[in-house]
């Protein structure tokens, strides 16, 4: 009988343990994909600007960013 209490005992420590583990797991999972989700917004935000500078800057007829094939050389 003690053998059969000590086991009941020991399997019961064992699931609370991997309960605990499972759960500590899901939220740091949750936790580090809203995050991730948050960077890749500020990213495409950035990307956005980061494309409506260049078009700004490319309808300037001045601007270094321009084709050099659209360029004329000078002779």
């Amino acid at each position: 009988m003690e053998m059969f209490e000590f086991l009941t005992i020991f399997l019961s420590v064992v699931g609370v343990q991997t309960t605990l583990l499972i759960a500590i797991f899901g939220f740091m999972w949750k936790h580090f994909n809203s995050r991730f989700d948050k960077m890749e917004d500020r990213l495409t935000r950035l990307e956005h600007d980061m494309i409506e500078v260049k078009t700004i800057l490319r309808m300037k007829e001045c601007c270094m960013i321009q084709d050099d094939s659209q360029l004329k050389k000078a002779e």
